[in-house]
C-alpha cells in the first residue's frame, strides 16, 4: 500500500473519530441543558435558591438526589379524620395568634411540621422535611422555609407583630397547601 494511501485512511480515520466525538459532546450538552430546563422548571425558586448555594452542578446533584429518594418514600393521603383534626388545630392556632403570637407561630410551625410527617415526608429535621417537601412543593416549600425563619429569629428577639402576621400567613399557605393536595375523597355513600 501506498504511503499517500495510508496518511489518506488515517485523516479519514482521524476526521470520523472527531466527528463523533463531536457528536456524543453536542449529545451531552443537549441532554445537560434538557436536565437543567426541566429542573428548574420542576423546582421553581427552590432551583434558583440552590443554585445560589451550591452552584449549578452542585445543585442539579442535589435536587436529583431529592428526586431519586422521594421516589423511594411513598406519600400518603389524610384520612377526612385526621384532616378535620388537623383543620381544628389551624383555627384553634389561628384564634390563639391574638392573645399571643409568638406562642401561636410556634404552634403553626409544629402543626405544619406533624401536617409534613403525616403526609409521608421525612420530618426529623426542618431542613430535611422542607428538601422533601420541596420535590411537590416548590413554591410552598419557599413559604415554609420563610416562616421557619421568623419563628426562629422571634426566639432570639421579639419581631414586631406585622412579621408574626406574615409568617403566619405564610404558614396557613402552606397548611392549606398540604391539606388540599393531600385529603383522601370521601369513599361515596352507598344506596339502601
Amino acid at each position: 500500500m501506498e504511503s499517500w494511501m495510508v496518511i489518506a485512511i488515517g485523516a479519514a480515520v482521524l476526521a470520523a473519530l472527531m466527528l463523533i466525538i463531536s457528536l456524543v459532546m453536542r449529545s451531552k450538552r443537549h441532554a445537560s441543558a434538557k436536565q437543567t430546563s426541566q429542573l428548574r422548571e420542576g423546582f421553581g425558586p427552590e432551583y434558583t435558591k440552590a443554585v445560589a448555594d451550591q452552584g449549578r452542578s452542585g445543585a442539579e446533584e442535589d435536587l436529583l438526589k431529592r428526586q431519586q429518594r422521594a421516589d423511594l418514600s411513598p406519600k400518603r393521603t389524610l384520612t377526612a379524620i385526621e384532616a378535620a383534626r388537623y383543620n381544628e388545630s389551624w383555627t384553634a392556632t389561628q384564634a390563639q395568634f391574638v392573645d399571643n403570637p409568638g406562642a401561636a407561630l410556634i404552634a403553626a410551625d409544629h402543626l405544619v411540621a406533624e401536617v409534613v410527617a403525616a403526609r409521608g415526608y421525612p420530618a426529623a429535621e426542618f431542613e430535611q422535611g422542607a428538601s422533601a417537601l420541596s420535590v411537590d412543593h416548590p413554591r410552598a416549600v419557599q413559604e415554609y422555609r420563610a416562616a421557619h425563619e421568623v419563628v426562629l429569629r422571634n426566639q432570639h428577639n421579639a419581631l414586631p407583630t406585622d412579621e408574626l402576621r406574615a409568617a403566619m400567613v405564610q404558614y396557613h399557605a402552606v397548611f392549606t397547601e398540604l391539606m388540599d393536595s393531600g385529603v383522601a375523597a370521601a369513599a361515596p355513600a352507598v344506596a339502601r
